[in-house]
């Protein structure tokens, strides 16, 4: 058995050891990278899931307003539409947990959508003993802020030029680092819009 001696230059030992040092240094901020952008993606994820659910009970309350499932006068309807705000009120505030940067907006959203359910007539806390109804007029008016008041919500947060949804195979690229949700535009004018509901 002949033992042979294993040589290597200088210049590869050089290469080889760099090679080792850049892989060392590059592994845990290729981990890290990795890491943050699932929790981004989840998230948006999130938010676009109960973007979702805020139309659903939102829209769902105005689609009553408007007399599409039913007459509204009925006290029954006007409790279980109150329930549905208050179902939407608790969805924002879910958002308002993780979208940390806009919580005085959705806060302010919420405020406006507690006033108008508490304060408006149009809804009741029991359904035999509710108030006096509102006119045509205003219910109109409500079911046509509420509807816009979802959709902003929910474009908001399911924004297709932002790359975000809930659906397979829609949502971002995972190397997609654009604006991120919500729209801000859209949560503007949501916010203005809750606020005017109870005005």
């Amino acid at each position: 058995m002949s033992k042979d001696k294993i040589t290597i230059s200088r210049r590869s030992f050089y290469v080889l050891v760099s090679s080792l040092i850049l892989l060392i240094v590059l592994t845990p901020i290729g981990v890290y990278w990795y890491a943050q952008r699932s929790d981004m993606h989840a998230s948006w994820d999130v938010l676009s899931s109960y973007g979702e659910e805020f139309f659903i009970h939102t829209s769902d309350v105005a689609y009553q307003m408007r007399g599409n499932f039913g007459p509204w006068g009925d006290n029954t309807s006007r409790f279980y539409g109150g329930l549905e705000i208050a179902d939407a009120e608790i969805v924002l505030s879910d958002i308002r947990s993780i979208d940390q940067p806009h919580k005085s907006q959705l806060y302010g959203i919420i405020m406006g959508l507690y006033a108008f359910r508490s304060s408006s007539g149009t809804f009741c806390g029991k359904p035999s003993d509710c108030p006096a109804n509102v006119t045509d007029l205003q219910r109109a008016y409500f079911s046509t802020s509420l509807e816009s008041l979802a959709f902003k919500v929910y474009n908001a947060y399911s924004n297709y030029r932002n790359y975000t949804s809930s659906i397979s195979g829609v949502g971002p690229p995972f190397w997609y680092s654009g604006p991120a949700p919500p729209d801000e535009r859209d949560l503007q004018d949501a916010y203005t819009i809750a606020v005017g509901l109870d005005s």
